[in-house]
């Protein structure tokens, strides 16, 4: 158990040190020859994603950026102050407050409820995003050290606005072929999304499911991808070797925040946090109650950063506490010294994404739980 620990910190620290690394890379590192930027102005190299260097730009720092992966870890904003960005490192420094805030209020409600379930969902839903600011703020920290003023981040290509269709084929490792395959079309816009989707298993042919994830959006920034939605997934699941049928419905909030918003260099980075509360219905099939009176409640926590590395590759990491997912959680909620209740680990993900051409797409999604699974998606996009 100890030697996975390890080896899960040591493969997240090699990730940071190449995204770090790569973000420290110069903007001139992609210019081919002097006439990509000679005669035009400023604000004609801005249409075209570059960020011309002013007076009061701030150089990416490696200096700062490595000593900031260590001393980040407790001080956050200092690889900002470091660099002498003192607006980014207050900023940093108050999500750190604010995320420490809530993590010990969920704790302190935890232990005092004892495991009360109307005061549950609550506790942890504190415990997910006061922990999910807290990693995050320290990435922000890191990754805006090296990268500093003086570049434009690729724009980030993850759930553009028009149409998109897409298949997917889905494999989890078991002692039998287990393949899945899955059809998605998507239409988006700067007011609204809908996503109907459907999945069949194409091996054993006894487990299909078909749904409907759409949303509205309530409120956007100037930046079009910062945003508060409302949206609902709704899901009708049947697995014939299963003792019952699923229907799922799921309202749920989203919130998006493209960084620029707060922090000016770093916009193209997608910070995307979802909460809901929905119900699992169920219909058992050797019983003779009304259809799908049975049901469970769902509570649903999820959240994502995307960014494109490269002008043609998004790299997405994700974390999710979602009872209804395919595959369940690393571990489940308990108590230590039975008193400070622990929300137990969710699935993680990995979505590596490359454009191709001419709106084509291909990404590569890992999902790590109680098991694991592995999908290939191709997709169009006009």
């Amino acid at each position: 158990m100890y030697r996975n620990r390890f080896l899960a910190i040591l493969h997240s620290l090699l990730l940071l040190l190449f995204l770090s690394t790569t973000l420290a890379l110069p903007r001139t590192a992609y210019a081919l020859n002097e006439s990509e930027v000679e005669g035009k102005s400023d604000e004609d190299l801005e249409q075209d994603a570059w960020e011309t260097r002013r007076k009061n730009a701030i150089p990416g720092s490696v200096k700062c950026g490595l000593w900031s992966i260590l001393i980040s870890t407790v001080w956050r904003g200092w690889g900002h102050h470091c660099a002498e960005d003192e607006s980014s490192h207050y900023r940093l420094l108050i999500m750190e407050g604010v995320s420490l805030a809530m993590i010990a209020t969920s704790l302190a409600m935890g232990s005092l409820s004892r495991d009360d379930k109307h005061l549950s969902p609550l506790w942890k839903t504190l415990f997910h995003f006061g922990t999910t600011l807290f990693i995050s703020s320290y990435l922000f920290d890191v990754i805006g050290t090296f990268k500093g003023y003086s570049m434009a981040m690729p724009t980030n290509h993850i759930d553009p606005y028009g149409h998109g269709v897409q298949v997917g084929v889905r494999w989890a490792p078991s002692d039998s072929l287990n393949l899945g395959l899955e059809f998605e079309y998507a239409f988006r816009n700067k007011r609204f999304w809908v996503k109907p989707y459907a999945f069949l298993d194409v091996i054993a042919l006894n487990h299909w499911n078909a749904g409907l994830d759409s949303g509205v959006v309530l409120w956007h920034a100037e930046e079009s991808y910062t945003y508060i939605a409302i949206a609902a997934d709704t899901k009708y699941d049947q697995a014939l070797k299963s003792d019952y049928d699923t229907i799922t419905f799921l309202p749920y909030v989203e919130f998006s925040l493209d960084l620029g918003t707060w922090f000016a260099h770093l916009s193209q980075i997608r910070f995307v946090n979802r909460l809901g509360f929905g119900v699992n219905f169920y219909q058992f099939k050797e019983k003779s109650s009304r259809p799908f009176s049975d049901h469970a409640t769902l509570l649903v926590l999820e959240s994502f950063i995307s960014m494109n590395i490269f002008t043609d590759f998004n790299l997405a990491v994700g974390y999710r506490q979602r009872p209804d997912f395919s595959i369940g959680p690393l571990s489940a909620p308990s108590r230590l010294f039975n008193t400070v209740p622990v929300p137990g680990f969710g699935v993680f993900s990995l979505d590596l994404s490359f454009h191709i051409s001419a709106g084509w797409h291909t990404d590569l999604q890992m999902n790590f739980g109680t098991s694991a699974e592995f999908w290939l998606n191709v997709a169009k996009r006009f």
